[in-house]
């Protein structure tokens, strides 16, 4: 985190970062007392006065605009916890029949149905959402693929662990709670970073798809 901070501070420094404020010269009345004393002419005989109306339009223009940004952001959020209550599950069904198919570290002979195990998934499944949560993994700002893998990875390992947590409270007086495959568990764990990264990085793609078309920007 030191060396981070340092790297952003001298690229700060160079310029790289901060916001640029574009000052247009739209109106002489009151641009004068913004503008320094050699562009004040810029603003007064520069430009074109705009009307009222121009101004009313334009202004509700760009509230439309923003308005349908905002809305389309938000789907793709809701689309985003989508995928991951999918994948997720997917990863916990995956988890199951990997366990029953691998006799590791012994034959899965006593394992119920998939069915008993429904209460089991669906304690997964909030859990990963709920850690996702809190670490802001559903905000739509870029980051680098290092650090999405990183958070993904990280999410899944304390939701995991978390769910194992709720699963020996809550299901302590079922036979699921008292006697669940830890290999199942560690598939599930394995398989969740697997299955929402690759959730993710279709649905970053169908964002950018989108974006290119010009929707949502």
């Amino acid at each position: 985190r030191l060396l981070n901070d340092a790297m952003r501070r001298h690229t700060i420094r160079r310029g790289v970062g901060r916001r640029r404020v574009l000052l247009v010269a739209l109106d002489g009345d009151f641009l004068p007392q913004a503008l320094c004393s050699g562009d004040v002419p810029l603003a007064a005989y520069g430009y074109p006065r705009r009307s009222a109306v121009s101004d009313a339009s334009g202004g509700m223009a760009h509230e439309r605009t923003s308005l349908r940004a905002d809305q389309i952001a938000r789907r793709f959020v809701w689309a985003l916890i989508v995928s991951d209550v999918l994948m997720a599950a997917l990863a916990f069904a995956a988890a199951y029949l990997l366990r029953r198919a691998i006799p590791i570290p012994e034959p899965a002979e006593g394992m119920g149905p998939l069915l008993e195990h429904a209460s089991m998934l669906v304690i997964h499944v909030l859990s990963l959402l709920g850690v996702f949560f809190f670490a802001d993994l559903y905000s739509l700002s870029r980051a680098s693929r290092v650090d999405e893998v990183s958070g993904i990875s990280i999410g899944c390992t304390i939701g995991t662990l978390l769910g194992v947590a709720v699963d020996s409270l809550a299901l302590r007086d079922f036979v699921v709670g008292r006697d669940y495959s830890r290999m199942m568990v560690f598939y599930a764990w394995l398989l969740s970073i697997l299955f929402i990264g690759l959730g993710r990085l279709l649905n970053d793609a169908m964002r950018r798809h989108t974006i290119r078309r010009g929707v949502g920007r």
